[in-house]
Formats: C-alpha cells, structure tokens, sequence
C-alpha cells in the first residue's frame, strides 16, 4: 500500500549554489500562487475546496514563513491510498506501475557528498 501524505517543490544544490539560477527560480515561482488564486474560475475555486475539505490539504502559498527560502510544501491529512508493483529495481532506477495505471520512472539524485 501506499500513502501520499503531501509533497515539497525545492531548488536542487545546483539552482542553489548558482546565483543566476537561482535568481531565475525566484523569477519563475515569485508570486505564482497568487496570480494561480487570481485566475481561477468559479468551477475551478469550487473543486479546489472540495479538496481541501475531502483530502484535508494544506496548500502552499507565496508567504515566506518557511525556513528554507524558495520552498513550497503541501500536506494532506486525509490522503487517498492505493498501491503500486515495482517493475524495475536497482541501485540507480525504479520504474513503478500504480493501481490506476500510472507508470512512474525515479531515478536516484546524487548529492555532492556522493560525488
């Protein structure tokens, strides 16, 4: 079985230790769930309670009350289990496939103290 209990969208090591880069993750994510509340439609603002309420989300936001800066988590308190089969396994690679049909392909990140 398995639970998705929420999620986390940071920049990699790379994006962090490259001020370019990293100036451009703040370009490209700077306001982006205001302008996301500010575009959605009537239909769109329903289902997104919806969610709220069914799974119990915690939606991340624009405000900076995080101590990793340039980070945007969620949780879900309720979240909807499920299972997957591992269809590929090794040191580097995993290739799942979910109950739904969802194949998903992990590969292994490696950090600079792997290097």
């Amino acid at each position: 079985m398995v639970t998705f209990t929420g999620g986390t969208l940071m920049p990699a090591s790379e994006i962090v230790n490259d001020n370019s880069k990293l100036k451009l993750w703040e370009k490209t994510f700077e306001g982006a769930y205001q302008k996301a509340d500010e575009e959605r439609s009537y239909l769109a603002w329903f289902l997104h309670y919806f969610l709220k309420l069914l799974l119990g989300l915690t939606m991340p936001s624009d405000h900076k009350e995080d101590i990793l800066k340039n980070t945007f988590h969620f949780d879900m308190k309720r979240s909807p289990t499920g299972h997957m089969d591992v269809m590929y396994l090794d040191e580097d690679l995993r290739i799942t496939k979910g109950n739904r049909g969802t194949i998903v392909i992990a590969e292994r990140a490696v950090t600079l103290s792997q290097q």
